[in-house]
């Protein structure tokens, strides 16, 4: 379908030729065709994920890096919604695992919180190390001020096909697997995930990644 749309526009000059409404349904029908490319991703990434086809690529992982190349990519539609996206990784430590996933990962929930913040808001991403147990992890968490989870929700956030906002805006829809799938991802990193938030008070999605690995226990 993208190609054909694509093959129609440029051969006709539609997009020249075309007035304002007739426009509007290009753009529409541009929009929903990356739409359903993004929702049939996402179902076969989690398929994938559950029976085991995917297999994490560990390579060293410059954290800062990863974060900040993460946000970039967003940052062209937190400026449409006039939202400050900021990230704080300073001095973190690198880590071993697949530099593909995890970036995934990051830019599931940063797309999540500019879903779910409204125009004029705030998202701050942050990266530091932490210790738990006498396990070293690097701690990553994104923060924004959006509408909030309600508390009977938060326990059913990671689930399939679950979207739990109390007030999803306009336009939102998905099929419920981003958290999902960047909850599989994490664990096959040996780490955890979890959200704090309140109804109205935005939400905080954080993750930790053992930073110190060894890579042929992985292989």
């Amino acid at each position: 379908i993208k190609q054909n749309f694509d093959v129609l526009v440029q051969s006709t000059n539609l997009s020249a030729e075309c007035n304002d409404q007739q426009k509007k349904f290009l753009e529409n029908c541009k929009r929903n065709i990356a739409r359903m490319g993004s929702l049939i991703e996402k179902i076969l990434d989690m398929r994938q994920l559950e029976t085991g086809k995917i297999l994490l690529k560990y390579n060293t992982i410059e954290t800062a890096k990863l974060l900040e190349e993460a946000v970039t990519s967003l940052s062209g539609w937190a400026q449409e919604k006039n939202i400050k996206l900021q990230v704080n990784a300073e001095n973190i430590p690198n880590i071993e695992g697949d530099p593909e996933r995890l970036y995934q990962v990051v830019t599931n929930l940063v797309s999540n919180a500019l879903k779910f913040t409204p125009e004029g808001g705030s998202i701050t991403v942050t990266g530091k190390s932490t210790e738990n147990s006498g396990i070293k992890f690097v701690e990553i968490s994104v923060q924004d001020s959006g509408i909030g989870i309600r508390a009977e929700d938060l326990k059913r956030i990671f689930n399939k096909y679950e979207q739990v906002s109390c007030d999803t805006p306009k336009g939102v829809r998905g099929l419920g697997l981003g958290l999902s799938i960047c909850k599989t991802i994490v664990e096959m990193h040996g780490g955890t995930i979890w959200v704090d938030s309140k109804v109205n008070s935005g939400s905080t999605f954080t993750f930790q990644i053992p930073f110190k690995q060894m890579l042929e226990d992985k292989k």
